[in-house]
């Protein structure tokens, strides 16, 4: 961690950046809590930038922990005092702190911003997204423009580091009307160090049109009943007979049942 003049930097040992802090005085503590005091006000927040909360407000200049975390003391007029910090927010479970990710790296996208789109990306998640694949762009803007996107399914899919698995629906519109939509699955791992989740992979599915109603992939033929009432006197002009006025003899059919595939009939996860 380290300051600089607009902002407070936290880094990996290899000094990649993690994440940028309020401008203050930062002191970390032994619960991994960082304080930033400064002539206006008081904050606590994560190293991860997640959990910023403000404090107080006033004078709390070069603020230090207690040993236990929580603690402080701190300098105004040139004078020490000392104050506790109330115990933060529980932290998020591991699949919340990956949505959160993923929904950051889609409104980035969505939005056109691509720095902060690609500062979501681990090494990995940047070669896929590098243009090596022609199905996937980091931005997805034109026409059709990139108009919404839901996430359809999450889940946690591994441990030491923590991996998470998105399916994502991304939709286009063109002239305020949806035109095609597909699918991305993003892979996500807990970097070591930052404890942060970043975009590690992504697969596409296929583009699918809307609007063009539904295709039929198969044909089911089988056989089943279907009774005629006919009025008395009238024979049926199917193949059928009546026995008399009012009577009715049971005819067989081949139904046709068809199976439809198409962007009107696909149901969300």
């Amino acid at each position: 961690m380290y300051s600089g003049p607009q902002a407070v930097v936290t880094s990996d040992l290899f000094g990649k950046s993690i994440t940028t802090l309020p401008t203050g005085a930062p002191s970390w503590s032994s619960l991994d809590e960082i304080i930033l005091g400064s002539d206006a006000d008081l904050w606590e927040v994560r190293p991860d930038g997640s959990g910023l909360t403000k404090l107080a407000e006033g004078t709390f200049q070069f603020p230090v922990w207690a040993p236990n975390g929580t603690a402080f003391t701190y300098f105004r007029g040139g004078a020490l005092y000392t104050a506790s910090a109330p115990l933060p927010p529980p932290r998020p479970t591991a699949l919340d702190a990956a949505a959160t990710v993923v929904n950051a790296f889609m409104q980035a996208r969505k939005a056109g911003q691509l720095e902060k789109a690609t500062a979501l990306l681990d090494d990995n998640g940047k070669k896929v997204y590098s243009g090596s694949s022609p199905e996937l762009n980091l931005l997805v803007g034109g026409d059709p423009s990139f108009s919404r996107y839901y996430l359809l399914t999450q889940e946690i899919t591994g441990t030491q580091p923590d991996t998470a698995q998105f399916v994502v629906r991304l939709v286009f519109s063109h002239e305020k009307r949806d035109v095609s939509t597909y699918e991305e699955t993003l892979t996500l791992v807990r970097t070591e160090g930052s404890q942060q989740f970043l975009v590690d992979n992504s697969t596409t599915g296929p583009v699918l049109t809307l609007g063009k109603g539904a295709e039929v992939v198969s044909v089911e033929v089988s056989p089943f009943d279907q009774r005629a009432r006919p009025q008395a006197g009238q024979d049926l002009q199917a193949g059928g007979a009546v026995d008399g006025p009012g009577r009715e003899r049971q005819q067989h059919r081949r139904g046709v049942r068809p199976h439809l595939r198409g962007p009107e009939c696909l149901q969300s996860r």
